[in-house]
């Protein structure tokens, strides 16, 4: 039996219902009437009798309360027929609300049954395509995975292949930068010895090629050359220099045999006692110094290979007669062209091996020398050491630079 043949059953059953309490309604509304047409006439009886006060008998009075309690009982239990029945017909109606939504409820729970059997179906569809698509694309990934690792192979040896290259490229770079650096010094050490004047802008701001040596306007110079073309071009180049930086030129220029190569920018040595016994003033002789080395620092800036000393004779010998060389004063010699030995010979193979390990061996002794002196000083008295043997570098450093100059050889001696 489907549900809407049920549905309509029960629809004939309540109207069958509903007839046969309208029925059991009316027949005891027929025995309520009874009952008061059987004891209307005992009951009028006794209130007739009320007035005359005639003393009733007890079977009259327990016949009159006995037909009340039966009509009361009755129509009492019309009355609640009446109201149950309507109740009976409210829940009927509740039940059949209830029915019907759980009908509708069933329905729904049916359609989304279908539904989801139909969804479960595609599901299964779409769960055999998708096992499918996985296989493929966990076959597409294990080829994926085979060309990665082959792709990195490839990128490792590429990468080993270019750091061997880079590394290639570093040391053609620096044999490169190495090359130029000797071409510079080559060109630097065989450049003529000549200082080439200019002068940019006018007045206060123009700047002067001579503007180094101008804060010692005054100086006196003497100039002494080895005669020779070169020396003698050189010792002009540098005179007619120090004369725009207005310095005091002494004249003529003095040709002397004998003079070391390269320029040596010397002065004066004060003598022990002056006439008086007394100790030297030594300040002419310190500024002499200072511009010597301020001349020097020029001389390099142009490639001059020059060094600074104090004044001798032929033997070596210093000069202290001011009447040589005056106190305060400055004496240029300027000797033949310095020769640089770019290239140790074969036979000097030996000799140059054996000074490279002296070196070596020297500076590792002076090196362990040092720290051992200051590991076991005080941090304080550490550090200014370390800073005083810094500044005594730097002072080694530019005197080494002016005894050999800018030019540097290739492969040195020394």
């Amino acid at each position: 039996m489907d549900l809407s043949e049920l549905e309509r059953r029960i629809a004939s059953l309540e109207h069958s219902l509903d007839s046969w309490e309208s029925c059991l309604t009316f027949f005891t509304l027929l025995v309520v009437i009874g009952l008061i047409f059987e004891y209307w006439h005992e009951i009028k009886e006794i209130f007739d009798r009320l007035p005359k006060k005639e003393k009733l008998e007890w079977k009259h009075k327990f016949a009159v309360l006995g037909a009340f309690l039966v009509t009361v009982g009755v129509a009492g239990e019309l009355y609640v027929e009446f109201k149950a029945s309507g109740i009976q017909t409210d829940l009927r109606i509740a039940n059949n609300a209830e029915f019907t939504a759980l009908g509708k409820l069933t329905s729904n729970a049916q359609t989304s049954a279908d539904q989801a059997a139909d969804a479960a179906s595609r599901a299964g569809a779409s769960a055999n395509i998708a096992r499918k698509d996985a296989s493929d694309a966990a076959s597409l990934a294990l080829i994926a995975h085979q060309e990665a690792d082959s792709a990195r192979k490839s990128i490792k040896e590429a990468s080993d292949e270019l750091s061997l290259l880079r590394t290639d490229s570093q040391k053609l770079e620096a044999e490169a930068n190495k090359t130029k650096s000797d071409l510079i010094d080559l060109a630097v050490c065989n450049a003529p010895r000549v200082i080439r004047g200019f002068r940019i802008g006018g007045g206060k701001m123009g700047q002067s090629y001579v503007d180094p040596l101008l804060p010692m306007a005054g100086q006196v110079v003497f100039i002494e050359v080895l005669p020779d073309a070169e020396a003698r071009r050189a010792a002009l180049s540098i005179a007619g220099t120090l004369v725009d930086a207005k310095w005091n030129v002494q004249k003529p220029l003095r040709f002397v045999d004998g003079l070391s190569d390269g320029v040596r920018v010397q002065t004066s040595a004060a003598s022990l006692l002056s006439e008086n016994s007394q100790i030297p003033n030594l300040s002419g002789g310190l500024h002499a110094w200072d511009v010597a080395e301020k001349l020097v620092d020029f001389l390099h800036s142009h490639n001059w290979r020059a060094r600074r000393g104090l004044a001798v004779d032929a033997n070596g010998k210093i000069i202290r007669d001011p009447k040589i060389l005056p106190e305060g004063a400055i004496r240029i010699q300027i000797g033949l062209y310095p020769p640089a030995i770019y290239v140790s010979p074969p036979g000097m193979k030996a000799f140059d091996a054996r000074m490279e390990e002296s070196k070596q061996a020297r500076e590792k002794f002076e090196a362990e020398e040092e720290r051992r002196q200051l590991s076991g000083m005080p941090p304080v008295v550490r550090e200014r050491l370390e800073k005083e043997q810094q500044q005594r570098q730097g002072i080694i450093k530019k005197e080494m630079s002016n005894v050999n100059g800018p030019c540097q050889v290739l492969n040195p001696l020394f």
